[in-house]
C-alpha cells in the first residue's frame, strides 16, 4: 500500500539485479523496471514457518501479486506464475511487429514456466514480456535511461544499507 501511494506522487524505479521473493514483489510496484545484464526476478513463494502457504491464504497472495502487477501495467499471469508450482505461462512474440501474446498455458512458442517450477525471469524474458524497460549495469547507464544528464546521490544511506545487507548475506 505504501508503494502504491508513493507512486502517485513520485517516480518509483526498480533496478533489478536479483529480485527474488519479496524483492520481486517490491519491483512489481515500480513505475519503471530496469535490469542488470545478469538480472533475475521471481520466486515470490510465501512461507509460514518452513511450509509454503496453501488454500485461501495462497489464493489471496496470488490475487495480491496479480493486482500489484496490473497496477503497474505488467502482465498478471506472469506475476501469478512466480508464486507457486502448478501455474503455467508461455508467450509468442510476433517477429514482424514485436507484439507479445502471453498465455496461461503452454500453447505459446516460449515456455516461461511449466507446472513443476516457480517462474523466475531472466533479462531476455523480461524484455520480451514487458517486465523490463531497459538494461543498465551502472548508475550512469541507469541515469541515461531515466533521462537524467548525470547521477547525483543526496546521501549514501541507501548504499550503506545495501552494503551491510550484502555482507550479512555473504556471512550467512
Amino acid at each position: 500500500e505504501t508503494l502504491t501511494e508513493l507512486k502517485k506522487r513520485h517516480r518509483v524505479v526498480a533496478w533489478v539485479e536479483k529480485a527474488i521473493s519479496a524483492a520481486a514483489y517490491t519491483a512489481m510496484h515500480a513505475n519503471e523496471i530496469y535490469w542488470h545484464d545478469e538480472g533475475t526476478m521471481g520466486a515470490i513463494v510465501m512461507y509460514s514457518g518452513d511450509t509454503a502457504i496453501s488454500g485461501r491464504r495462497l489464493a489471496a497472495w496470488v490475487k495480491q501479486c496479480g493486482d500489484a502487477a496490473e497496477e503497474s501495467n505488467l502482465n498478471r499471469s506472469i506475476a501469478e506464475a512466480m508464486i507457486t508450482r502448478g501455474e503455467v505461462c508461455s508467450y509468442t512474440k510476433d517477429p514482424e511487429t514485436g507484439k507479445v501474446t502471453i498465455y496461461d498455458d503452454l500453447s505459446g512458442e516460449v515456455d516461461l514456466c511449466d507446472a513443476s517450477n516457480v517462474l523466475t525471469l531472466n533479462k531476455l524474458q523480461a524484455i520480451d514480456v514487458g517486465y523490463c524497460m531497459g538494461v543498465a549495469n551502472t548508475k550512469e547507464e541507469l541515469a541515461k535511461h531515466l533521462g537524467l544528464s548525470e547521477w547525483h546521490e543526496i546521501t549514501d544511506a541507501g548504499q550503506k544499507i545495501y552494503d551491510r545487507h550484502t555482507r550479512t548475506v555473504d556471512r550467512a
